[in-house]
């Protein structure tokens, strides 16, 4: 309970890191998403040409584990890399496997609502034939009903509210027990 209460009124404890606010997290999330481009661009052909659900679902979950393995092998994600942003545990340590696997829970079940929505996609024949863009797309509509994704997103936007706030740590960063900071100490920045 004590290590709950490290923030002084600079919101960071005193001799420790600087944690890390909204704009600049949602820099570095921008980043991540560059970054997964091919990931996303090789699910969007196996969605649209190769059609294969099982295909889709290995790479979808691939990008999940992104986020989890970077942040618990290396301490951060390419995007986090890039603005010098690190994630720690509530002691200013190197978050482990776990931790960073809880840390990513929330979006997890957005990538799973996605997978679960889009299965009957793969299901209908309309679409294993459909063979332009346009065809394939008036499907989707069709078929697709992204109601569950859309609450676990909302679900990630209010995380991302609570970020902007004085503590700076989202609702997936208290429920796994981590900060989200800048690389170099506070201490550091002052020499």
């Amino acid at each position: 309970m004590e290590k709950d209460l490290v923030l002084d009124s600079n919101n960071v404890a005193e001799g420790e890191y600087k944690l890390a606010g909204f704009w600049i997290r949602v820099g570095a999330s921008i980043l991540d998403s560059l970054c997964m481009i091919p990931i996303i661009a090789l699910n969007m052909y196996v969605l649209y040409f190769v059609k294969d659900f099982y295909i889709y679902a290995v790479v979808a979950m691939c990008s999940f584990a992104y986020k989890p393995i970077m942040e618990g092998v290396w301490g951060a994600t390419l995007g986090k890399m890039i603005c010098k942003l690190k994630v720690t545990d509530i002691d200013f340590q190197q978050v482990n496997m776990s931790k960073a696997f809880v840390r990513s829970l929330l979006w997890l079940f957005v990538s799973l609502a996605g997978i679960f929505e889009i299965y009957p996609l793969f299901a209908s024949e309309a679409f294993k034939e459909a063979d332009g863009w346009l065809n394939m797309v008036a499907i989707q509509e069709q078929e697709v009903s992204p109601v569950l994704s859309y609450v676990f997103q909302l679900i990630l936007l209010i995380s991302g509210i609570f970020i902007a706030t004085k503590a700076r740590r989202g609702l997936h960063d208290q429920i796994a027990g981590t900060y989200c900071v800048y690389k170099e100490r506070k201490e550091d920045k002052m020499d």
